[in-house]
């Protein structure tokens, strides 16, 4: 821009006044960073960069590292923040004192800004792509004038790698000063200290950093990140009082967040020693020897210390925060000055606090005791008075940053201050402005007093480190001297102390025993000569002495007084206690006792004897009005009588003064013993066991002072002869059982110790004239005691007998021979000889104390084989001889007592045999050189039992265990040593084992095969060397569990544990077994690479190929319920399993069958609750056909699909059939014997008998009038009408446990047929004989009475024969049947062999057995028969179309059918999910049957012929079921299940799968008959689901009956099957 440019100019608005007033509060260091940084924090801007550009950066660029930028000289400065100006800023940047309206904002005043013209005659300003620029007319005002920013600016070229470029809009804004005159870098530590103090209380700032000539990396980066994610709240305590004293400000909210401001710094950052003319101390500038990088070069930043134990340079601090709430009058005169000075009244404002709590504190000051100088660096930066971490009396105020105010205690304070013109502290003498001031600090107190809260509260919690924590917090909280106010101390002081609803408020404080509150009414003013007062509390010597004056002033804590000594022992002192009062007595009493305060001294003594308390250590309290006697040296606490007290006379007391005031005398011995003896005696043997020490060491005290007649002393020992009072070497015993040093000869006896006596405190004699002589214990003194308590000196000889046996050790042996030979020589008698012999009064080495006969004489050879031998000392029995007579023999004296030369066999054996490898190895050796002198004895079959020869793996083992050929070494068997070889025959061990020795070896527990390849090895040995039991052992040999076998169960990721089994219960792998096997039975192969080997070996030892029934029931029988287990809990493998039984019955048992009758084996379901249960046969009942109603409460057996195996196994184990305890009552009414039935007698036993030749014997019921040879004989008679009622009655035990039997009986229900069994007549109602309903109940009858149980097949069989006329049975069963039958029911039929040729079924009632009746079918306790209302109810329930046309929305997924007990159906695969889509452009027009497309279709275009004409079928089978049928059809295309048919929906709506019938009968040209009659009947089994979900008898009745009653009209609308007169049959 030209400078003579002066029309383009705008003159810059000036508020005269207020520039006068505001301009000459911005003196000092860093203003200009000041101004620029709170402006950026006032605009929202999370960062700021300061670039710094030298008159030295292109002379660096080119030259080598060589400069101190100490000695840089800096002609450009940058000032940039992440903020961009709006207009109304560049509006305000142009007008003086004007400032921001936002009385929140720091910059209220406007001026700030105009800091920067102290260094820059010509700032620029960018932001937003605009730039303004500020420069002096040539009248010397100050102008302004907005500058394109493009290319060709003006723009410096040294600034350009560092700013961003002017092509481009600026996200930032930045402040250009080009420096009136170049100067110094600024020292980089004051600058770094002013940079984090500041960034700690700006709202917006979190990033500050320090470019230097463009360098890319930083010289310094600080980050300030708040650690918590939310503030922590900070509950006001109800004490404290939130509101300042006149109203205007209210502390409505404090929170707690923790911050951390991170400092990276380069090293060079810290070689620039400021040059300035400021008048800083400099002696914090750190110098380093650095040189200055090339601009190219990247500055990496450098932690400041890397021994720091903090986080490195982090530095963490709690920031509190008190919302205020501003409640000044507009009008009042405070509010008139605060408008007057920052142009607006805030509502609220933030009052800040930041401060270092004691764990960070200690943290930060650790950097101090580091060496290293980057530590110092950072201690220097974070201490010290302009420091962020303040001193205990440091702290400061922040006006946004920081002020040169102090607070007086350890914590810097941020609020809505208003500053002095020269804006380096608080303005405290302008009238209204000081007071806002001061309601500010007022806040600032109290925030400070819920800061001190807080953290007492803490150090509270801190158990041992509470007093220490708790004077730290105080000493940061003393309010010392503040400068450059010193009355700003006061004013926080005055808001900490009085901030409270109540003069004495809580307020912790430590004192002398911990935390405690100073409005405690026990508090007093510390005294040094009252220390013994433990009842009241004083502050903490530690507190500071002028914060003591101010909790002392503020709480009125009063002094002590006499009543509180009285007070204090009330309760009761210890003896620490009462001797530092009588110290105190000693010093005061001179006083007390004074003529002038004699009155008040007594009153005191009387008071203190009467009320004073003393208690002992074990809290026993005893009242001093009770004392009678006192002792010169401490008695312990349980052996101090009650009226008793101990004075230590070396405080200087003399007992006169205790006897003259308190009426006291010394205790005598026997007083006191007798109730120490008395207190021993009451605690009995469980008591104490150290007081009878005690007891004698006082009574060695109280003998120094006292002197005693012998028979005193003789009442003593007889009081103590019955107390552990004596110390000795095992322990405390009876003065009769101690002994005297000399006494013990064997070493073993309790000796006492007298040296625990000496140790006794120094015990203190009166004197005359009341002077006290000290007196020491010494040894004579402690013996003549014990000895008058009669302590033995000498031990009798059957004392030292039993001793011996007790406590014989090493030297014992030499003094007890030594003692035999010269003592006693002459005097041992047989009794004491046979005593030494057979007691263990000798000592062995290693071997303990044993007896003569057991000890071996001192022998090299022996002592190698770890034999007991005669501990003596070097030289043995010689060395005991020479202290001996010589003409007394000792050598043949030892061996007249017992003690051995050489080992006996047995023993050398054993220790052959021993665990000690050396031992071992010295036994054998010493056998095998003596076997054929010492030990010519030895026989191997006398030690089969010990284990003492050495084989080649490095164990032992037995003579008859161990093998000389190597082969055995394989199979696990031991081999001997190849040491041995040469000696195995003289040790009798042999080359290979026997059979038996192999089933004995396999039946030892430890001898089990490890793993599978080690068992094949085995199998294969033994089969290839002729190893395999003779027949007589192979039943015993295939009863031990020695096959490994992996773990039954389902496989896991887990290594599978061996388990063992016998050859007879394992079986070898095939491809023929079962799956499931395989979790059940211990299925092995131990064929390898091609050998079969191992498996022929179990095959010889009764192993099998695979389980049968007999193996199946003996596994179920164990424990059913884990078997059902094992298969996963699935029914229908259990089932198979059951199937594999029944079909094996026969050759099962006796003892099988009778176990499976007593089992809970049995699957059975009950239907009320679905429940599945493992049952006795017995419990459970075999379903029929027409009971249902009665089976919904029992355990019914499974249905079985195939030939009723499984039920007929069932019936044979115990099992009934539901129509054995069912009993029906028929009721005829209206006889009419004259009626003409259209089927008589004749006819229908003639029907009977073809029908009765299909079935098998076990089916037949046992009834009168009918037999096997064809003699059918009942009566046929007709009624008007006729009821039936059916009765359930089981008999008491067949019901399971918890089976509610809910006995029923059923209402009377019309019939048209029904058999009575008393009379043997089949009634039948009038007029009914031609229907179908007539004919089924006729059927249903006569199945009742011939048949155990029956099925629908059953029913609809004899009802189609009863339908059948004459001519076509004739033509079936031919001459079979006889025509001319008796007619009269008392006629019988002569017997006649009975005839074994079976008719075959009509083709019709094969169709309709075979085709109508489902193969799977349910357990159920719906209707049997269905009747005609059901068959209506399912045709007429159709859902139809919407109102509008529209079809229901099936693009939801449904389930077709709940799933049935069994798993699957051959029709309609109910179980499967389906989820239509309607598709009208497939839909046939002709037929208008409706048409959707499975979402999971494969094909999206299903084949349009196909279509066309399953369409046409569907649309005509619809008809043949009524008009409603054809609304309520559809069809759809699920090519990824062609196997479904179709399904029910809702029990309105039926789907047809195109793709079945596309896959099925379109591409394999089926025949149409066929087609039609198949698909005429799925429809009929669908429309069945409109009244039955399930797929159970009922509802196949039901599809039955729809087809038979249907299939005359289909035959009238296809003309196909039009004269056909059966259904054909079904594919």
């Amino acid at each position: 821009m030209a400078d003579n440019d002066e029309a383009s100019l705008q003159e810059v608005e000036v508020d005269q006044r207020a520039l006068v007033n505001i301009l000459s509060r911005y003196p000092g260091e860093f203003d200009v960073l000041r101004e620029l940084i709170q402006n950026a924090d006032d605009a929202e801007a999370p960062c700021v960069e300061v670039h710094f550009e030298s008159c030295e950066a292109e002379q660096c660029r080119s030259a080598s590292e060589r400069n101190d930028i100490s000695k840089l000289n800096i002609r450009k400065w940058t000032i940039k923040n992440k903020g961009i100006f709006k207009e109304k800023d560049w509006e305000r940047l142009g007008k003086i004192a004007h400032g921001n309206d936002n009385c929140e904002k720091v910059g209220a005043f406007g001026v700030g800004f105009y800091s920067v013209l102290s260094k820059s005659d010509r700032p620029i300003v960018k932001s937003n792509g605009q730039s303004l620029q500020f420069s002096r007319g040539t009248d010397g005002r100050l102008r302004k004038r907005f500058v394109d920013r493009s290319p060709d600016s003006s723009t410096s070229p040294d600034t350009s790698a560092s700013l961003d470029s002017w092509t481009s809009p600026d996200l930032w804004t930045s402040v250009e000063l080009e420096l009136q005159d170049p100067e110094p870098l600024p020292g980089f530590a004051d600058l770094t200290r002013f940079l984090v103090s500041s960034v700690a209380f700006l709202m917006n700032v979190h990033t500050i950093s320090i470019y230097l000539d463009g360098n890319r990396q930083p010289l310094l980066h600080i980050q300030k990140e708040i650690i918590c994610k939310e503030p922590i709240p900070i509950p006001i305590p109800q004490h404290l009082m939130p509101t300042t004293a006149s109203e205007t400000l209210t502390v409505e909210s404090i929170q707690r967040t923790v911050q951390k401001i991170t400092i990276d710094a380069a090293e060079l950052a810290f070689t620039s020693s400021s040059t300035s003319s400021s008048s800083h101390d400099h002696s914090d500038d750190i110098l380093v020897e650095c040189s200055l990088r090339s601009r190219r070069d990247s500055v990496v930043p450098a932690s400041l210390s890397s021994e720091v134990t903090l986080q490195e340079n982090a530095i963490m601090h709690d920031l509190y925060t008190a919302t205020t709430c501003v409640n000044l009058h507009p009008d009042s005169e405070m509010s008139r000055g605060v408008k007057s000075s920052m142009k607006s009244l805030p509502s609220s404002f933030k009052c800040k606090a930041l401060y270092f709590n004691t764990d960070q504190y200690d943290s930060l000051a650790s950097v101090k005791n580091l060496s290293s100088n980057k530590a110092k660096h950072l201690a220097r930066l974070l201490f010290g008075s302009q420091g962020i971490v303040p001193e205990n009396d440091s702290g400061r105020l922040f006006i946004g940053q920081t002020t040169n105010q102090t607070t007086g205690i350890g914590l810097h304070i941020s609020a809505h201050f208003l500053p002095t013109m020269e804006r380096g502290s608080i303005d405290l003498a302008n009238g209204q402005v000081a007071a806002w001031n001061n309601e500010v600090l007022w806040v600032g107190g109290f925030l400070a007093r819920i800061i001190y809260e807080e953290e007492m509260r803490v150090a509270e919690s801190m158990g041992e480190l509470a007093t220490q924590r708790g004077l730290r917090t105080m000493a940061r909280f003393a309010f010392g001297s503040t400068v450059p106010h010193s009355g700003v101390s006061q004013i926080l002081q005055d808001a900490f102390f009085f901030c409270c609803h109540k003069p004495k408020s809580p307020f912790l404080v430590v004192s002398d025993i911990g935390i405690s509150d100073a409005s405690d009414a026990q508090f007093r003013q510390r005294n040094k000569d009252l220390s013994f007062l433990k009842k009241y509390l004083v502050l903490h010597e530690g507190v500071e002495p002028g914060q003591n004056s101010q909790i002392v002033k503020r709480y009125d804590i009063p002094l002590f007084k006499y009543q509180d000594i009285v007070s204090e022992f009330e309760t009761g002192v210890t003896q620490d206690v009462m001797k530092l009062f009588f110290a105190w007595w000693e010093e005061t009493k001179k006083n007390l006792l004074s003529s002038e305060s004699k009155a008040a001294g007594e009153k005191f003594c009387q008071k203190f004897a009467s009320r004073a308390v003393l208690r002992s250590s074990n809290g026993v309290k005893i009242a001093l009005k009770n004392i009678e006697y006192f002792t010169l040296f401490p008695l312990p606490d349980d052996l101090s009588p009650p009226d008793n007290i101990y004075i230590d006379v070396t405080s200087g007391v003399p007992s006169r003064d205790a006897v003259e005031c308190f009426g006291w005398s010394q205790l005598p011995l026997l007083v006191w013993l007798t109730y120490a003896c008395d207190q021993a005696r009451q605690l009995g043997p469980n008591g104490d066991p150290d007081l009878g020490r005690r007891i004698s060491r006082v009574l060695v005290q109280f003998a120094l002072v006292e002197e005693l007649t012998l028979p005193q002393w003789d009442h003593i020992a007889d009081l103590m002869k019955d107390i552990d009072c004596i110390p000795t070497n095992m322990g405390l015993r009876l003065p009769a059982d101690s002994y005297f040093g000399e006494a013990d000869i064997l070493g073993n006896l309790p000796v006492v110790k007298e040296g625990d006596f000496l140790d006794i405190p120094v015990t203190y004699v009166a004197e005359t004239g009341f002077r006290y002589r000290p007196v020491i214990v010494n040894p004579e003194n402690v013996r003549m005691v014990l000895m008058l308590l009669r302590v033995r000196r000498m031990m009798e000889w059957k004392e030292m007998v039993e001793r011996l046996e007790t406590a014989a050790s090493e030297g014992s042996n030499e003094r007890l021979l030594r003692f035999l030979a010269i003592v006693l020589q002459g005097k041992l008698t047989d009794e004491r000889l046979d005593d030494l012999k057979k007691k263990s009064v000798f000592y062995s080495q290693n071997h303990g104390r044993v007896s003569a006969t057991e000890l071996h004489l001192p022998n090299e050879d022996i002592r190698k084989l770890g034999l007991p031998i005669l501990a003596l000392p070097r030289n043995g029995i010689a060395s005991l001889q020479s202290t001996v007579d010589p003409l007394f023999e000792m050598e043949p004296f030892v061996e007249f007592l017992g003690i051995q030369r050489s080992p006996t066999l047995a023993k050398i054996i054993a220790q052959a045999g021993s665990s000690e490898p050396e031992v071992q190895r010295s036994a054998l050796r010493y056998l095998l050189s003596n076997l054929e002198t010492l030990y010519n004895a030895y026989k191997p079959d006398d030690f089969a039992n010990v284990a003492f020869i050495p084989t080649k793996c490095g164990s032992l083992a037995r003579p008859n265990e161990v093998f000389a050929s190597p082969m055995w070494e394989k199979l696990g068997f031991k081999q001997a040593s190849e040491a041995l070889c040469r000696d195995l025959s003289r040790l009798g061990v042999k080359d290979d084992p026997s059979v038996d020795t192999i089933i004995e070896y396999l039946k030892t527990p430890n001898h089990t095969l490890p793993d599978l390849n080690t068992a094949t090895t085995w199998f294969e040995h033994l089969f290839l060397h002729g190893r395999v039991p003779i027949p007589t052992l192979r039943e015993q040999f295939s009863t031990i569990p020695f096959v490994p076998v992996k773990s039954l169960g389902p496989s896991s990721s887990e290594p599978t544990p061996i388990e063992y089994f016998p050859p007879k219960e394992c079986f070898i792998k095939s491809s023929n077994t079962k799956e499931h096997y395989h979790n059940i039975f211990p299925f092995v192969d131990f064929s390898r690479d091609g050998s079969n080997h191992g498996n022929k070996f179990l095959e010889y030892c009764c192993a099998k190929e695979s389980p049968d029934a007999s193996d199946v029931v003996r596994k179920i029988v164990q424990d059913p319920q884990r078997y059902l287990r094992a298969l996963g809990n699935d029914p229908q493998l259990y089932l198979e399993d059951l199937r594999t039984i029944a079909s094996g019955l026969d050759s099962l048992s006796e003892d099988d069958k009778r176990a499976m009758q007593e089992a809970r084996m049995f699957l059975a379901w009950r239907e009320r609750d679905g429940h599945e249960e493992l049952l006795p046969a017995h419990q459970v009942i075999i379903r029929d056909w027409e009971n249902h109603d009665f089976g919904r409460n029992v355990f019914l057996a499974p249905k079985d699909d195939k030939d009723n195996v499984i039920e007929k196994m069932y019936h044979k184990m115990g099992s009934q059939f539901l129509g054995t305890y069912v009993r029906y009552e028929i009721k005829p009414l209206g006889h009419d014997d004259k009626y003409n039935l259209p089927l008589n007698r004749n006819q229908l036993v003639r029907r009977i008998i073809c029908f009765m030749r299909q079935r098998d014997n076990s089916e037949k019921a046992d009834v009168s009038f009918y037999n096997d040879d064809s003699s059918v004989d009942f009566r046929v008679r007709a009624c008007k009408s006729l009821t039936m009622r059916k009765k359930f009655a089981p008999p008491p035990g067949v019901l399971a446990d918890g089976v509610d039997p809910k006995y029923k009986e059923t209402d009377p229900v019309h019939v048209k047929a029904g058999f009575e069994v008393e009379s043997c007549t089949l009634w039948v109602v009038k007029g009914s004989c031609e229907s179908v309903d007539m004919r089924n109940d006729i059927a249903v009858a006569l199945c009742r009475v011939l048949l155990k149980t029956f099925g629908p097949n059953d029913m609809l069989l004899l009802s189609s024969l009863i339908a059948t006329d004459d001519k076509s049975l004739e033509g079936y069963f031919g001459g079979g049947i006889k025509s001319d039958l008796p007619s009269a029911p008392a006629v019988k039929a002569k017997s006649r062999k009975k005839t074994t040729v079976k008719f075959p079924l009509p083709p019709f009632l094969v169709s309709v057995v075979g085709v109508l009746s489902p193969k799977h079918l349910r357990f159920s306790g719906q209707k049997t028969i269905p009747p005609e209302e059901d068959m209506l109810k399912a045709i007429g329930s159709w859902g139809g179309s919407n109102p509008n046309g529209q079809s229901p929305d099936f693009s939801a997924p449904c389930q077709p059918n709940p799933p049935s007990f069994k798993k699957h159906n051959s029709h309609c695969k109910q179980a499967r999910t389906i989820m239509l889509q309607e598709k009208t452009n497939l839909q046939d027009e002709s037929t208008r049957i409706k048409f959707f497309l499975a979402q999971d279709a494969e094909c999206q275009q299903p084949p349009l012929p196909a279509l066309q004409k399953f369409a046409r079928l569907i649309s005509d089978l619809t008809l043949v079921f009524g008009q409603e049928a054809s609304n309520a059809c559809y069809m759809f295309w699920k090519d990824t299940d062609d196997d479904l048919m179709a399904f029910n929906r809702d029990q309105k709506y039926i789907f047809f799968n195109l793709a079945h019938y596309y896959k099925f009968f379109y591409t394999k040209d089926v025949e149409e008959k066929k087609v039609i009659i198949e698909w005429f009947l799925i429809m009929a089994h669908e429309i069945a689901h409109n009244v039955i979900l399930d797929h159970d008898e009922y509802h196949g009745s039901l599809s039955s009956r729809l087809a038979v009653t249907y299939f005359p009209d289909l035959q009238k609308r296809f003309k196909c099957i039009a004269g056909d007169a059966q259904l054909p049959q079904s594919t």
